[in-house]
């Protein structure tokens, strides 16, 4: 379970990550990813900046996915990271747009 592998990134003691990472492969894990980040960081307000990477999505399901978490109102609560297939041909494709 996704809220139980993060939760052993949040110690009761020493020192606290810099920042928590979640690879997703589709909208529904980015969704969910987005979902539990989001409340871990409002439980608790020292918790460490948290991002979604987005792995080998094309640039179409890249925008998707971040629409998906504009509209669930989740985007500004979490990173967005893409990675992997894109290079200087196809980078203008995975442009970040106002809505982003």
């Amino acid at each position: 379970d996704i809220k139980d592998a993060i939760g052993k990134f949040f110690p009761t003691s020493g020192e606290p990550p810099k920042f928590i990472e979640i690879e997703v492969n589709d909208t529904e894990a980015a969704l969910i990813a987005a979902n539990v980040l989001y409340d871990f960081k409002k439980n608790d307000i020292s918790a460490p900046p948290c991002f979604i990477m987005l792995d080998n999505f094309s640039s179409k399901d890249a925008k998707n996915v971040v629409s998906t978490l504009v509209d669930a109102n989740l985007r500004n609560h979490v990173g967005v990271e893409v990675s992997g297939g894109i290079n200087v041909k196809n980078i203008f494709n995975f442009g970040i747009s106002k809505k982003s």
